[in-house]
Parts: structure tokens; sequence; C-alpha cells
């Protein structure tokens, strides 16, 4: 599981087609056009609740860059 990072401009929040840069990248198994699942944890210990999706454009090797897709609920940093 990771975490959304930033955007352009070291934004925090995100909706549909804003770049975003994510905590995981070749090292953790991501690659280039794989569609990931965008989840909050509302409470500790909560069920997660899905708040969108993102398609991975570029990787490196810890991070990855991400366009956001599907968002039902503004995405923020750490979702």
């Amino acid at each position: 599981m990771g975490r959304l990072l930033f955007g352009n401009d070291g934004r925090r929040s995100f909706a549909n087609g804003d770049i975003i840069i994510i905590n995981r990248g070749s090292s953790h198994g991501v690659t280039a056009g794989a569609r990931l699942s965008v989840y909050r944890d509302v409470k500790a210990g909560g069920p997660l609740v899905p708040v969108g999706q993102a398609v991975v454009l570029t990787v490196g090797a810890d991070t990855a860059t991400v366009i956001a897709d599907r968002v039902r609920d503004g995405l923020s940093a750490g979702d």
C-alpha cells in the first residue's frame, strides 16, 4: 500500500486529470500503464473508503507519477 505525496506546485489536493507523485516505484512492482485504486483511511483501524483511481505514467525506483482518474471525492495527499 502506497500514499499520494504531492502534485504540481506542491499541491496536496487533487481532482480528475491531476498529475500526482506516489511513494511507490519499480522496486515495489509498479509499472507504467498500471491502474491503481485510491482509498482513504477515514479512521485508524476502520475500513478503507474508495475515492478514485489513477493510471501510472512514469516510474522511478521509489516513486511514480500518476494521473488521477475516476475521482469520486477530492483526493488528498496521504490517500
